[in-house]
């Protein structure tokens, strides 16, 4: 029988029981609690990678699977970060991680890691160490006196589900000697996720009214109708006979979805920046009884006819 050294309780539990206990008492609080393997144990020491790490303060978010997190560290001035975990179903697949309300979930993204595994991670119904570049501790200068919170999603797909706690970094620091236990898994890297498609939507403009402010500026109150936000970037004014001023370079309104915008359209001596063609001296200004061809062209290139009469 061997004797425990001094200052060391030995306890002798099946891992079911260790996993059954803890789910029960500590899923129902919230804490993260539970036993945590002692430095250098169990495994053997040259088999398993050392770290000098800070233990971090954690608890749990919410749990939407079977497994639970017996305890976090991170090492200070690099992004590896150790958790001990355990699932009940055999050969639980985690992939990936995000942060709560990150991109897993569609919210805004936190200050949590976020990527695919580089390496297969399957952990079962034993404590099992899990390393990869989840660390995302600010710099301890940085760190408040009350510490810094990093919110963190493990995501598996085997079964599905996703195990969500929350560490704090610390502002001092004292550091310890962690040796991995078996089993361990090291994963080198987080590979980035692909990004969202991008939904350029579709652009729409109707003309709801228009006035006249003076002979040579027309005012047009424009409705967007399409699914996307939309910039107008310039114009063409036609007559009837096909006389034209053209403002290329023009800086428009911006219209939200549903959102109605004004824009003013300026000839003659009111756009010094127009360009004229067409019959010299034929169109310098609107004529009441007569009808006009407004062409606005937006920002992607999409272009919308309107026509006014003064």
């Amino acid at each position: 029988m061997t004797t425990p050294a001094p200052g060391k309780v030995t306890v002798t539990l099946s891992h079911r029981l260790i996993l059954a206990l803890v789910l029960a008492g500590t899923l129902g609080t919230g804490a993260l609690a539970g036993f945590v393997y002692a430095p250098g144990s169990p495994g053997v020491p040259y088999l398993s990678p050392t770290y000098q790490v800070q233990k971090a303060p954690a608890q749990y978010q919410g749990v939407s699977l079977n497994a639970a997190v017996y305890g976090v560290w991170y090492v200070p001035g690099s992004t590896t970060l150790i958790l001990v975990i355990m699932a009940a179903f055999p050969q639980t697949r985690f992939f990936g991680v995000g942060s709560v309300g990150g991109i897993f979930s569609g919210l805004p993204q936190t200050n949590g890691p976020q990527g695919n595994f580089s390496a297969p991670v399957y952990v079962n119904n034993e404590m099992t160490y899990l390393v990869f570049p989840g660390n995302t501790c600010p710099p301890t200068s940085q760190i408040p006196s009350t510490g810094t919170v990093i919110n963190v999603a493990l995501m598996a797909d085997s079964p599905p589900g996703i195990l969500s706690f929350q560490y704090t970094c610390q502002q001092t620091l004292s550091l310890t000697t962690v040796t991995l236990g078996n089993p361990h898994i090291v994963v080198p890297s987080l590979i980035p996720p692909p990004p969202p498609p991008i939904t350029t939507g579709r652009e729409a403009l109707n003309m709801e009214s228009y006035t006249f402010a003076n002979n040579t500026n027309v005012i047009i109150y424009l409705r967007n109708t399409g699914t996307a936000s939309l910039s107008l970037t310039s114009y063409y004014v036609k007559d009837s006979s096909g006389n034209q001023w053209a403002l290329t370079s023009w800086t428009g309104p911006s219209i939200n979805v549903n959102a109605l915008g004004t824009a003013t359209f300026a000839i003659g001596v009111s756009c010094s920046s127009c360009v004229y063609s067409g019959s010299s001296g034929a169109f310098t200004q609107f004529t009441a009884g007569y009808s006009y061809t407004i062409t606005v062209v937006t920002a992607r290139n999409n272009q919308f006819v309107f026509t006014v009469v003064r």
